[in-house]
């Protein structure tokens, strides 16, 4: 058992450390006499940013924007916040994926939302990682308003827009003036 004095609190005994390595349990002990056992974690950092994928590039009042967002891998696991323009929306649907590596077991936190558009204009999106508000992370992406574009008019090959005398309207004038003058 390793022992470590801190001389405000009394002598802290490491007791065992726990079986995914990154975690130590401790015994406060003063004297002889044991206080209580905490855990304590070891934090690592997150290596990279969430990844954030939405259905659509764009979106237009009264749609609903579907997206999802993955911690990188961690442990303890991630904590995922979404915010819309700045706006806290909560943690969405959460799902932890495990993994095995050499260094432990890590999970990888993924969460969805779905999100009426109720506002005109630009969203931003940003997705959150974080663990105890202590290690974190972020992507943001900033979408368009998806506006309806009025169709060009097309003409035949060869004429162009606005007023021009053809030869079907000379014509027209023509006969008109004959049936007049007679």
């Amino acid at each position: 058992m390793l022992a470590i004095t801190i001389l405000s609190i009394g002598v802290l005994f490491i007791d065992k450390i726990l079986s995914d390595s990154l975690g130590v349990l401790l015994k406060l002990q003063n004297n002889t006499q044991a206080y209580e056992s905490i855990i304590i974690y070891i934090l690592g950092t997150m290596d990279g940013k969430p990844e954030l994928h939405l259905e659509k590039p764009q979106y237009s009042l009264g749609e609903k924007l579907k997206a999802n967002c993955s911690s990188p891998p961690s442990n303890p696991p991630a904590n995922i916040t979404w915010f819309i323009n700045d706006k806290g929306l909560g943690n969405g649907h959460i799902i932890r994926i495990p993994s095995v590596r050499p260094s432990g077991q890590l999970f990888k936190t993924v969460s969805s939302i779905e999100y009426d558009v109720l506002i005109a204009g630009k969203l931003k999106v940003k997705c959150q990682s974080d663990i105890y508000h202590v290690i974190w992370s972020e992507t943001e992406v900033m979408l368009d308003e998806d506006k309806p574009r009025l169709a060009s008019i097309l003409q035949p090959h060869g004429h162009s827009a606005g007023l021009t005398s053809t030869p079907s309207f000379s014509i027209i004038l023509l006969i008109t003036y004959f049936v007049v003058i007679r």
